[in-house]
């Protein structure tokens, strides 16, 4: 029998199925789970570390589902802003942009962001990203995901028309090779250039490669307001037609004026899960959304990429027909009371950062679209942006389903150096906590042991992350320990780096990288791969 290394001794465990809570002891043998309930210490003289756990959950660790933390778990390794709030694995990749492939137009822009970054770029494909992995241990697991995004703009560029058949075979071909590697699926931010530009016949082919090796298909979809409809439509398509699991990325309403859609909404998600499609979901606990400033714009404006969308914004034509597209398609008067300045690139704007574009235009005593222009010029496309457009009781909803977990949206940042700096949302510190302080404790929306499932065993489940996400012997030992009582989130919209409180200890592959509420030196985390490969 394998020498226990660590004992979590007179803890509530929390096994990840939805089970009730029960009182026991849990012991780690190396990497592994070796033993749970009423131990008793071995025979042989080789005592282990016991931890005393008395009042307190010990629950698997949290598989964040939704991350971008591609480059950031490079840069930051550490993973603090994660580690604080009990996440272990992240799946990384999602909304079409994975860090590889790396070619072509794709590989300029990869370029800029590893430069902010601090950190090397010497990658094309998936293996040079996996040596890259390899040479930078980090303190969680991470699962990739390969992005249309990257996909496309390795071969089309920012281009807007269809592929060739040759193009469409080398777009295959890239998928195929980072499946064969292990990839869990592939992925589609359908707002976003280049992944915007895709047909859905064209991502019906690329999913079918997906499918092939058993992976899935996660999508933002192409509209979560007004073009929410026929959005899901292609989404379900997509799934049908390739025949493979889909993920409907952080599943929301977006506007108020389409807030009525929920009900059709769910009621055609259920529908499609009762005919047989295998579809999941991810949610994060607030109602504001964070991405680019710049998504406002109409899609012909990234049509050719970031250098093509500025000279339109720099032509005054050009960019009276945008500004006459965006005041269109956002009518309402308080619409910019919703939009607020994130991270901005330029050191000037950083006093904008937190401010909704309205009190910026009531201050300068001008048009709230002529202030919005201004920021994305004056910051060349690079600011980031909260949106709170969404309902409360929608969120409530969505959380309630079973087939529904938690996913963040962010990326795993440190506490100091380039990570760090910015405005980030406040999801990026406080998601699994909060679900625990406010849907759990709070509201009592949840019971803790079916907010622990979504955190942990459905993810586990709909990702296909063997022995992962589940409290049994076996199960690799990544274990999130928190007082149930305290685990509450500390980051706002205004202050939104503070971290968690009340996470006690993390073990990733049975090495603590908490403990006592401090993160310690130790980088265990691993690249997990689809199972079979």
């Amino acid at each position: 029998m394998a020498t226990w290394t660590y004992v979590l001794h007179g803890g509530t465990l929390i096994d990840g199925t939805g089970a009730a809570p029960a009182a026991g002891d849990l012991a780690i043998a190396d990497e592994r789970i070796a033993a749970t309930g009423e131990l008793r210490m071995p025979a042989d003289g080789t005592l282990p570390a016991v931890i005393n756990c008395a009042g307190l959950a010990v629950a698997p660790g949290f598989i964040d589902v939704h991350t971008h933390s591609d480059l950031t778990l490079l840069a930051a390794p550490e993973a603090s802003t994660h580690i604080l709030q009990g996440v272990t694995t992240e799946v990384c990749g999602n909304c079409g942009w994975s860090a590889f492939p790396a070619l072509g137009e794709r590989a300029v822009r990869i370029a800029e962001e590893c430069r902010d970054y601090e950190m090397p770029f010497d990658w094309e494909e998936l293996p040079g990203f996996i040596a890259r992995i390899e040479r930078t241990p980090a303190a969680v697991n991470r699962a990739l995901l390969v992005g249309l995004g990257a996909v496309r703009g390795s071969v089309l560029g920012y281009a807007d028309r269809e592929p060739s058949a040759a193009e469409l075979e080398a777009m295959r071909g890239l998928v195929r090779r980072a499946m064969e590697l292990g990839c869990l699926g592939l992925s589609s931010g359908l707002i976003y250039p280049p992944g915007m530009f895709a047909r859905t016949s064209e991502l019906v082919e690329l999913a079918r490669v997906a499918a092939g090796f058993g992976g899935l298909y996660a999508s933002h979809v192409r509209g979560e307001g007004a073009r929410l409809e026929a959005a899901v439509e292609e989404f379900l398509q997509v799934g049908r037609d390739a025949g493979l699991r889909v993920q409907f990325s952080h599943l929301k309403v977006s506007g108020q004026e389409h807030w009525h859609k929920i009900d059709w909404l769910l009621e055609r998600l259920e529908a499609a899960r009762s005919a047989g499609l295998s579809l999941y979901a991810d949610r994060y606990p607030y109602t504001a959304s964070e991405t680019g400033l710049d998504v406002l714009l109409p899609a012909w404006a990234f049509e050719g990429g970031r250098e093509r969308e500025l000279a339109r914004l720099k032509d005054r034509v050009t960019r009276a027909r945008m500004e006459r597209e965006v005041a269109a398609a956002n009518p309402a008067p308080e619409f910019w009371e919703h939009v607020v300045v994130g991270s901005v690139d330029e050191p000037g704007l950083a006093g904008l950062q937190g401010r909704s574009i309205a009190e910026i235009a009531a201050e300068r005593g001008r048009p709230p679209l002529e202030i919005y222009f201004e920021v994305l010029l004056g910051d060349e496309c690079r600011t980031g942006a909260t949106f709170h457009k969404m309902s409360e009781e929608h969120l409530e909803r969505i959380l309630r389903l079973d087939w529904v977990m938690v996913g963040s949206d962010s990326s795993a940042r440190g506490l100091s150096g380039p990570t760090a700096r910015g405005f980030p949302h406040p999801r990026g510190c406080g998601t699994f906590p909060r679900v625990v302080a406010r849907y759990v404790r709070e509201k009592k929306l949840l019971t803790l042991e079916s907010a622990i499932r979504k955190m942990t065993g459905l993810p586990a489940e709909a990702f296909g992350l063997k022995d992962r996400g589940f409290i049994r012997k076996g199960a690799f030992a990544d274990l999130v320990v928190f007082d149930p009582a305290k685990f509450a989130d500390a980051a706002t919209y205004r202050n939104p780096k503070a971290a968690a409180a009340g996470l006690v200890h993390l073990f990733v592959n049975g090495r603590p990288v908490v403990l006592n509420g401090k993160p310690t030196a130790e980088r265990p985390g691993r690249l997990l791969r689809r199972e079979g490969k």
